[in-house]
């Protein structure tokens, strides 16, 4: 302000012509223009401070941003990613998984290769057995399985008896032989030869007590009995049954698409087959009376067993006996009056390693699906 009044009253303290002053006023407008735009600029300065001191901050939001598109990056192509390779995803976030088609592709392998090796196995066993059977039958043998207890434990119920053509003159006393009586052709009886003579040959039953009333010659002897196999009879008349009923079961279960529930569903109809197979023929527990009698004031019953296991046979009221396969006891009971019976009961009579075995065949399903197992719904998928 000071330097504005000086300017002002220059003029009346030198006198002058007046046009000369007008440009140094005007200089000084200009001046004091030029002071106010500084004055202005000043002013304007700490704003543009105050933006630079921003200018770091903005600088750390600026600074980021390249980074959070290298952030968005993999979120972005995760989703394409899963979609062309959900297996690989899925191995990556779990490593286990990965092994679990290659656990069931060895699975099946293994699977099949015991199929295989089972098949092949009875394959050979039964074209052998054809085989033999034809050879045998060929050479003039026969097999028979035994009905009657009449050779004991030599020959009991069940057993499976391979003969083979033989003279007259060639049997010795002793000998097994098959033949149909000359009283009966159409029936089939094998005794044992108890003496030879011109008229042929005496036979026996080893547990009968009387000799057989005929005499047997060359045309109505079958052969000697040259193999004896006790139990081997049921086997033969069990196994065409056990192997109709298996074919019905795997018929009906090839329609279960679920392989474990195929696998469950045969494993009950094989125990169902072999259990209804067991009750037709009863092969296990027989018991036969073969006489009674009055002894003093007892009454004496002569039993055999014709089953193939050991049983304890019991009298009621009476007294008791123990018979394996094919061997004949003796039990007692008190005589009573005219017209009553005395019940006769029997019992397995197993040592402990038989209990044993007898358990465990029955549980073999059991011990199958527990040890062997039973195919996943993850096996099949894999």
């Amino acid at each position: 302000m000071t330097d504005i009044q000086d300017r002002a009253t220059a003029p009346a303290t030198v006198p002058a012509p007046l046009p000369a002053p007008l440009p140094t006023t005007a200089s000084a407008i200009d001046a004091l223009e030029l002071d106010l735009l500084e004055l202005d600029l000043l002013e304007l300065a700490p704003a543009e401070l105050d933006l630079l001191e921003l200018a770091p901050a903005e600088l750390d939001l600026v600074e980021p941003a390249p980074v959070q598109p290298a952030r968005l990056e993999p979120a972005a192509t995760e989703p394409a990613s899963v979609e062309r390779h959900p297996v690989v995803e899925e191995a990556d976030l779990d490593p286990a998984s990965s092994a679990l088609p290659a656990r069931g592709a060895a699975r099946r392998a293994a699977r099949t290769r015991r199929r295989t090796a089972v098949m092949w196995t009875a394959t050979v066993l039964l074209t052998l057995l054809v085989a033999a059977t034809l050879l045998f039958q060929a050479a003039g043998g026969r097999w028979f399985v035994v009905q009657t207890p009449s050779m004991g434990t030599t020959a009991p119920v069940g057993t499976l008896l391979l003969t083979t053509p033989v003279l007259v003159e060639d049997v010795e006393p002793g000998d097994v032989v098959s033949f149909h009586p000359s009283t009966t052709p159409d029936e089939t009886y094998t005794h044992r030869v108890i003496a030879v003579d011109a008229d042929g040959l005496t036979t026996q039953g080893d547990i009968n007590g009387a000799v057989d009333p005929w005499k047997t010659d060359q045309e109505h002897l079958i052969g000697e009995a040259t193999t004896i196999l006790p139990g081997f009879g049921w086997l033969a008349k069990g196994l065409p049954l056990m192997l109709a009923g298996l074919v019905i079961v795997m018929i009906l279960t090839r329609l279960i698409s679920s392989p474990t529930h195929r696998a469950s569903m045969r494993m009950l109809g094989g125990s169902l087959v072999a259990a209804f197979t067991v009750f037709l023929l009863k092969p296990f527990v027989g018991l036969v009376v073969l006489d009674a009698a009055t002894v003093g004031d007892d009454v004496r019953a002569t039993i055999v067993n014709t089953g193939l296991l050991p049983i304890r046979v019991a009298a009621e009221g009476g007294t008791a006996t123990s018979v394996v396969s094919g061997a004949v006891g003796d039990v007692t009971a008190p005589a009573a009056e005219a017209g009553h019976f005395h019940d006769i009961s029997s019992t397995l009579d197993l040592p402990l390693w038989g209990w044993v075995v007898f358990f465990g065949l029955c549980a073999v399903p059991l011990l199958w699906t527990l040890i062997v197992g039973l195919p996943t719904e993850e096996e099949r998928r894999a």
